[in-house]
């Protein structure tokens, strides 16, 4: 099953360069893309996204903001160029925070937390046993 996910930044090179680092990732499949907070939550209200690669600074409506209103929240991913947030970053429970310009290999541990994340709360209550025969 797919990690459903939504990439939203007001900059188009930067969700460029977040899609391309995705489509490195088989298990990940992007829903759509935003470039705002209201067309973020228009979309999150009308998809099940699993996973938010978000902007903290766009116009009108922060990243930080935005996702204090969200019920149920995806899990987040800050995608910044600002240093200066990642404790209020954390404190809104997200799961990681990038400072641009990314490498992929940050990129990479990023997904590496999503996917841990998401394995531990899809197995709800089932033991997962990975088995390597060979």
């Amino acid at each position: 099953m797919k990690i459903k996910c939504l990439i939203v930044d007001d900059e188009p090179i930067s969700r460029e360069i977040i899609r391309r680092y995705l489509d490195e990732f088989d298990d990940f499949e992007i829903i759509a893309e935003a470039k705002n907070a209201v067309e973020t939550i228009q979309l999150i209200n009308t998809h099940q996204i699993e996973v938010l690669f978000l902007d903290i600074n766009m116009p009108k409506l922060s990243g930080l903001n935005m996702i204090k209103n969200l019920n149920p929240l995806p899990f987040i991913i800050f995608i910044t160029a600002y240093p200066e947030y990642p404790v209020e970053g954390f404190e809104v429970h997200a799961l990681d925070y990038l400072i641009k310009p990314v490498s992929p290999e940050r990129f990479s541990q990023a997904i590496t937390k999503v996917r841990k994340k998401i394995m531990t709360d899809r197995a709800d209550g089932f033991l997962l046993i990975n088995v390597n025969i060979g």
